[in-house]
């Protein structure tokens, strides 16, 4: 019975192993307690605006002039004729935001500084990728039961989660963008064909919503737009309507 079961559940087993493994790959190398690690790159600028709203108040980001200077080098602002900005749009800000508070709630009640970029915050971040990605992973299994058994939902998983750069950026580089787009475009694909099965507005509603977030959190919008655009305008070419979506006959 117990193996009948897991046999079943073989697709939920695969995520359970590819989250497992971040996360042990994660404490291993523990990169949220280094100072220059996390919040670093591109991540310097769209991070940003998280402490500069809750914590600072302060879009204008002349916070950064404090005189230990230890923002010197942790975020990047452009000039404009009226004032600072950070130089990238807040790519997924939003997403990240509810582990942001969590982070400041416990640097705040810790010996830590509720700076917005001590220890809590960087592990905060590598958190809520990882948190994002179990999220996709869910959903594209959901999406891959409709055609395939739980043999091939499995293998399938198992290649995304583990054998591409997905990887890589749930472990030594979990805070760019990368895992939170997987997950809104693997929401996305679910959506479509739950769209394509049973249209109504709401469904089209949520899926303009979805494709708009992404593109914003997008780092590339020359590669995110063709995607959703190609979802929604070349699926229904190789699918039937019906009551389940089947393969369209040759």
């Amino acid at each position: 019975m117990i193996f009948k079961l897991a046999k079943n559940k073989r697709s939920l087993l695969a995520i359970g192993f590819i989250f497992l493994s971040t996360v042990l790959i994660n404490f291993s190398h523990h990169r949220w307690q280094q100072e220059d690690k996390i919040i670093e790159w591109d991540i310097k600028s769209y991070y940003a605006y998280l402490p500069a709203t809750f914590i600072y108040q302060d879009l204008s980001l002349d916070f950064i002039h404090d005189e230990s200077g230890k923002f010197k080098d942790l975020i990047w602002p452009i000039e404009t004729p009226l004032k600072k900005k950070p130089s990238l749009l807040p790519w997924d800000v939003h997403l990240v935001c509810p582990f942001f508070g969590m982070a400041h709630v416990y640097a705040k009640a810790s010996d830590y500084e509720a700076d917005g970029y001590s220890m809590p915050y960087r592990f905060a971040l590598v958190f809520s990728a990882l948190f994002y990605v179990l999220v996709g992973l869910l959903f594209l299994r959901k999406t891959l039961n409709h055609f395939f058994d739980e043999g091939v939902t499995s293998l399938v998983l198992l290649a995304v989660g583990i054998g591409t750069n997905l990887f890589y950026y749930t472990t030594y580089e979990a805070a760019m963008p990368h895992a939170f787009n997987f997950s809104l475009i693997s929401i996305f694909v679910y959506f479509t064909l739950q769209f394509y099965q049973n249209p109504s507005y709401g469904k089209i509603g949520f899926l303009g919503l979805l494709a708009g977030t992404d593109h914003a959190y997008s780092t590339n919008k020359y590669f995110s737009t063709p995607i959703f655009l190609a979802l929604e305008c070349i699926f229904p070419l190789f699918f039937q309507v019906k009551n389940n979506l089947v393969p369209a006959p040759v």
